[in-house]
């Protein structure tokens, strides 16, 4: 009886020791893209995907909150995001352009759209590595 519970035992602890070591490892990073204030004078987004290859939005409520995240695997990455923005209104809008990797602040780019100007493109690029 003591023989049959100490295999049990020991079958137990090898199985559990093998499923927990072979668990997959995510090494992806995360690298986030987020403008503030999201509004209606940008008129065009374009930031870096999974691969590297442009994404474009005309319509700034498709980038939601004002941020979106890329998982990415492949280094050196390029995480680019740009804007242009028609302010149409009588004062001037300051926007911040942030690209963030795993939560921290690797590049922070301000600009000013000054009032009733038709075109103002601000961007911020960052190498992961």
């Amino acid at each position: 009886m003591k023989r049959n519970f100490f295999t049990i035992i020991l079958l137990a602890f090898t199985f559990s020791t093998i499923l927990f070591s072979c668990k997959k490892k995510s090494n992806s990073i995360i690298v986030e893209y987020r403008i503030s204030p999201i509004n209606n004078s940008i008129t065009k987004i374009t930031y870096n995907d999974i691969t590297g290859a442009p994404v474009i939005i005309t319509n700034p409520a498709q980038f939601g909150t004002g941020s979106t995240f890329v998982s990415i695997k492949a280094l050196p990455y390029t995480a680019k995001i740009s804007i242009e923005v028609n302010n149409q209104t009588i004062s001037s809008i300051v926007y911040d352009l942030r690209i963030l990797v795993n939560g921290q602040i690797m590049k922070l780019e301000s600009g000013v759209a000054l009032p009733m100007s038709a075109s103002t493109i601000l961007s911020a690029e960052y190498v992961v590595q």
